[in-house]
């Protein structure tokens, strides 16, 4: 079936082109979507209308992309997660978890499909994740995957270990028969366990 593409259709043509379709593609999807138009004596001749619309669209959206490439070039996203101590992460970070942290740094959607990752990351580090925006654009976002938490347990670890001391030392003047020396020594020992 002859049919006209109204709009860019990727994998089968671009706007304003004539097309022989399969029949079932065509009604099932083209007409559907109003992505294209049966190839009537009426559309022909609206065809380099269409080509021209169409180039101003594709030249308007490049431009939109070559900048939002701009943005994305410069763009570092810091993104946190549980781990363990061999740097290896409980579960991964994945491109839907990407695509929403470089959408939320620059306030613009990235579609998740654009970003490049063969499998999710899993591990603590620095990644540099290809982004596909346009036909013959394409840029790097770089991602840093940090340990949740760790900077927080290093700067309050000396802060936890005085308040044990002070605790001994108050009891022990109010109360030197009890054994509560001991259960001190017990609970600053438990955070050491944890780390």
């Amino acid at each position: 079936m002859k049919v006209v593409l109204l709009e860019d259709v990727p994998g089968t043509a671009s706007a304003g082109d004539v097309k022989e379709v399969k029949a079932g593609f065509a009604r099932n999807y083209l007409f559907l979507q109003h992505l294209a138009a049966p190839a009537s004596a009426e559309q022909l001749n609206r065809v380099e209308a269409l080509k021209k619309s169409a180039a101003r669209k594709r030249a308007k959206t490049e431009a939109e992309n070559k900048e939002l490439a701009a943005k994305l070039e410069s763009l570092t996203v810091t993104l946190k997660a549980k781990a363990g101590t061999n740097e290896k992460l409980f579960g991964s970070i994945t491109v839907m978890q990407v695509a929403e942290a470089v959408s939320q740094a620059i306030n613009y959607e990235i579609d998740r499909h654009k970003l490049v990752m063969s499998e999710p990351i899993r591990n603590l580090g620095t990644y540099s994740i290809p982004v596909k925006l346009f036909t013959g654009i394409e840029t790097k976002v770089t991602v840093i995957v940090q340990a949740e938490g760790r900077e927080q347990v290093k700067a309050t670890a000396p802060a936890e270990a005085k308040a044990p001391e002070e605790a001994t030392q108050e009891t022990a003047q109010t109360n030197p028969t009890t054994e509560a020396p001991s259960e001190a020594v017990t609970e600053s020992e438990a955070p050491k366990q944890g780390e």
